[in-house]
């Protein structure tokens, strides 16, 4: 999901009229204080909304910029809503015995993956895995964390968790 064409053209229509009063204040008090001076309005303008940004789960309250203003902001900024992780098995065949002509398999669990809900179905899981692995062959497990401190994957395959998926949820 990108940006919507209108916020496109507005940045831009915005930026048309911006331009010739950040010209003529460099005129005036130099290029190095105008170049300074933007990120620090753009940190002094965004930091009442980086408490938004710790509670992945809950919508927060935050007092905007402007006093008296109050923004409901998404569990993260820049998501219109919680991203849901998907705990994927990578099975294999493991053989159990092997009698005669006859060999015995059951399906093993290999490792356990992640990965982000695919944006037309969220039950369904994306292509990928987040450690970049296809989907195609692997199987679904219902398990959903209790909690924000829980792990993501469930506690009986913990010696099988793929090590980068689980690097990519905890960042």
């Amino acid at each position: 999901m990108g940006t919507p064409p209108w916020v496109i053209a507005l940045a831009s229509a915005l930026e048309i009229v911006a331009v010739p009063f950040w010209a003529r204040l460099s005129d005036r008090v130099g290029r190095r204080r105008v170049v300074l001076a933007g990120p620090l309005c753009t940190a002094a303008c965004a930091y009442p909304f980086f408490p938004a940004a710790g509670d992945p789960v809950r919508p927060r309250r935050v007092v905007g910029p402007v006093p008296g203003v109050e923004v409901w902001t998404p569990g993260c900024i820049g998501q219109s809503e919680p991203v849901s992780i998907l705990v994927l098995l990578e099975t294999e065949l493991v053989r159990t015995s092997a009698v005669g002509a006859t060999t015995d398999y059951v399906e093993g669990v290999r490792a356990v993956h992640a990965a982000r809900q695919a944006p037309e179905s969220p039950e369904d899981p994306g292509d990928a895995t987040l450690c970049g692995t296809g989907t195609g062959r692997m199987r679904r497990d219902p398990y959903r964390a209790p909690g924000a401190d829980a792990p993501w994957y469930p506690p009986e395959w913990s010696t099988r968790v793929c090590p980068y998926c689980d690097r990519a949820v905890r960042a």
